[in-house]
């Protein structure tokens, strides 16, 4: 590896090497981005489970009180 390097900076000068460093630069960096979108992913999806689980509960509380409110209505419309 290490003369591979030293034959092209000799042939191709510094600006070979360099592009080299930042294609691996770039790329390893694009891991860690790949990696943190990963579990920014994985949070949002647990964020909206724990919303929909909610929402269910007030959906039920809304039902119950929607059957109280007919059922007052229904006692005073028959006295």
């Amino acid at each position: 590896m290490e003369q591979l390097l030293i034959n092209i900076t000799e042939n191709q000068g510094i600006w070979a090497v360099l592009f080299v460093f930042m294609l691996l630069y770039t790329i390893k960096k694009n891991d860690k981005l790949s990696e943190k979108q990963e579990q920014r992913e994985y949070n949002y999806q647990k964020m909206l489970f724990e919303l929909t689980e909610r929402f269910s509960i007030l959906e039920d509380v809304n039902q119950k009180l929607d059957g109280l409110i007919r059922s007052k209505k229904e006692k005073e419309g028959a006295s």
